[in-house]
């Protein structure tokens, strides 16, 4: 008997075990149907796993497959360490078997060049209690624009529920990681600004625009909406503590309201059931939200691209797409796994269906992984700045910030 095929494999680990074991289903159902294949599954970390990718090129630590966030399939594939799929994508049903947005971030804009499957999406959302704004007389569409934002959230500020003060906002996720941006861009979108303007090819992130997008979201602080408390928690967290009921608004995504929601019981049920999502709210350019999700793609250097594309083509077939996002609350890439009745009914995917359409996604760029980390690292100052003067964030240190970035990023993209 032939020595079975060692497929090394990377997925990028939650901190929820029941998504973790649903990952670990998947590759006993692909070892069962493929007995020639073993498979070494790697769960690793989001905050560590950027800098292992970058230091297996060429190495023999480098994994066949491998989980890839939206943001870095630019850089990865534009620097050699993805293998191209253009060949390949056709068994998959074509760039039309995937969301649209999704799709476009594992395609080279000058080349063409595919370098990996979208996996799933993920996008965030304005969850807020319904129960609480009908307390105050108020309805969701108070939330629509900026002013009403708030307005509403001042009105609903430390609230009395049940005895117990609750706060507007569980906002903000100060833990230094991708969160940091994706929680403020949203904000800017809706202001007109952005890091990078494709358009124009100009770096915009100290512009006017951007700016105020920026101070509109900071200034939540300088105006008691948020709790300081509130910048040493990551997304995850933000959400065990609003659906704990203490909140009356939250900024999360759609996976980790559905994996400790509908998995693992962390949530006050009848909280939870007067909650709802809604889109961010619209400044003078629009209501847009944070679209992300991850891909899966083949190191170059593998050693079985063949296998390695069998098991993507696995994880991206239309049943283990529904059964992943019906396990763990992320939302397909395949259309026709979409396009089902669990999902055209179910009322968290329902409440998620809109905000998806005015889903923003950044950039694909080669220095994109490096541009965030510039990005992360400015943020980063301005919530330690805020944590030091007890909630209040300086406007001119904001300023100096992302002048600070512009020029770390224009060097970046050698301008």
């Amino acid at each position: 008997m032939n020595e079975r095929i060692i497929l090394n494999v990377w997925f990028i680990s939650s901190n929820n075990n029941y998504m973790n074991d649903v990952i670990t289903l998947f590759v006993n159902l692909f070892e069962k149907d493929h007995p020639y294949i073993k498979i070494n599954l790697e769960l690793k970390h989001w905050n560590t796993v950027w800098e292992e990718l970058l230091s297996t090129k060429g190495s023999s630590r480098s994994p066949d497959v491998v989980q890839i966030g939206s943001t870095w399939i630019g850089y990865l594939g534009q620097q050699g360490y993805l293998l191209g799929l253009n060949d390949l994508i056709k068994e998959a049903g074509g760039a039309a078997a995937f969301d649209d947005n999704i799709f476009k971030t594992c395609v080279q804009p000058l080349t063409g060049e595919i370098h990996a499957l979208p996996w799933f999406i993920d996008v965030r959302g304005l969850y807020y209690r319904e129960d609480i704004l009908l307390k105050k007389g108020l309805s969701v569409q108070d939330l629509s624009s900026w002013e009403g934002f708030i307005n509403t959230s001042a009105n609903l500020n430390n609230i009395e529920v049940k005895g117990k003060k609750i706060p507007a906002l569980g906002l903000g996720g100060g833990e230094k990681c991708g969160e940091l941006l994706h929680n403020v861009m949203p904000f800017v979108w809706a202001a007109g600004g952005d890091i990078y303007n494709e358009e124009t090819r100009e770096v915009v992130v100290n512009s006017e625009a951007t700016l105020k997008g920026m101070k509109f979201f900071f200034n939540l602080f300088n105006q008691g909406l948020i709790p300081l408390h509130c910048l040493g928690l990551n997304c995850a967290q933000l959400t065990l503590e609003y659906f704990q009921g203490a909140y009356a608004i939250c900024v999360t995504n759609v996976i980790d309201v559905f994996s400790m929601a509908y998995t693992e019981s962390f949530y006050n049920i009848d909280i939870a059931k007067k909650c709802h999502a809604i889109n961010f709210p619209a400044g003078p350019k629009g209501s847009f939200s944070f679209g992300g999700g991850s891909a899966l793609g083949i190191m170059k250097n593998s050693l079985y691209p063949k296998e390695a594309w069998g098991l993507i083509r696995f994880l991206t077939g239309v049943e283990a797409q529904i059964y992943y996002a019906r396990s763990c609350g992320a939302i397909p890439a395949v259309k026709k796994a979409f396009n089902t009745h669990y999902f055209l009914t179910n009322p968290r995917f329902m409440d998620f269906k809109a905000i998806i359409k005015q889903a923003r996604y950044y950039p694909v760029l080669s220095q994109w992984g490096k541009i965030e980390e510039v990005m992360v690292n400015r943020l980063f100052e301005i919530y330690l700045a805020i944590g030091q003067s007890q909630g209040q964030c300086d406007f001119n240190l904001l300023n100096r910030q992302m002048n600070a970035a512009a020029l770390e990023i224009k060097e970046l993209l050698k301008y």
